[in-house]
């Protein structure tokens, strides 16, 4: 409880990247001191650590951030002796989630976009235009919205096959992207048609110089 590091092992050393012949860890202060250029947010487990120490009843689950891209999941249980259930210290646990991030990060991009193209699709398209109607009516802006369908697109499919089709999906959606202007949303709604909301908008003349450099 005054903060001293009895025992940690291999695992924890190479998580943070100490090297065991070089450094001891005694004290959590040579912890936080060794892994300050590695966490993205040193300050916030020092805060963390400080808490625990000034209330070890009560265990912790944080999530370290490092500055290379990586999550390691913390969490905190109390030490107690035997049988007089008096608390000695704490056992800080580390585990590295990252690959578990990604896949969850992954799952909630496929949840709200569109496969082929990466655009959103019609449920994210969905809540956008939801919060895009409400800003409008507060903020007493407009909200416009295009619908946009490519003629000729089962010819292509018909003619050449799917994969020259989602190939020109895809050419089209970067061309689109391009002419995007500030505030506008482009989602993919399915098959050959593409819808773009517009936000923020105090007249039509954005949306028709739009249209017209889509045409």
């Amino acid at each position: 409880l005054e903060g001293r590091v009895r025992l940690y092992n291999p695992n924890f050393c190479e998580m943070f990247r100490i090297d065991p012949e070089e450094k001891n860890i005694n004290h959590i202060a040579d912890f936080l001191k060794e892994t300050e250029t590695l966490i993205s947010e040193p300050n916030s487990l020092t805060a963390e650590f400080k808490f625990s120490l000034e209330t070890p009843k009560e265990q912790r689950l944080c999530e370290i951030k490092t500055l290379k891209g990586r999550t390691i999941e913390a969490y905190s249980n109390p030490q107690t002796k035997n049988n007089s259930g008096e608390i000695i210290g704490l056992a800080w646990s580390f585990r590295d989630i990252s690959e578990l991030k990604l896949k969850e990060e992954e799952a909630r991009h496929r949840a709200y976009h569109d496969l082929l193209t990466g655009l959103p699709n019609r449920r994210l398209l969905s809540n956008r235009l939801d919060t895009a109607l409400t800003s409008a009516s507060q903020n007493k802006d407009q909200t416009i919205v295009l619908f946009i369908d490519l003629d000729g697109f089962k010819d292509v499919n018909d003619s050449l096959g799917h994969g020259v089709g989602d190939a020109l999906l895809k050419a089209i959606t970067l061309r689109l992207e391009a002419e995007l202007p500030p505030h506008t949303l482009l989602s993919r709604h399915g098959g050959d048609e593409f819808i773009a909301v517009m936000e923020k908008q105090d007249g039509t003349d954005n949306a028709k110089q739009f249209a017209q450099a889509i045409v």
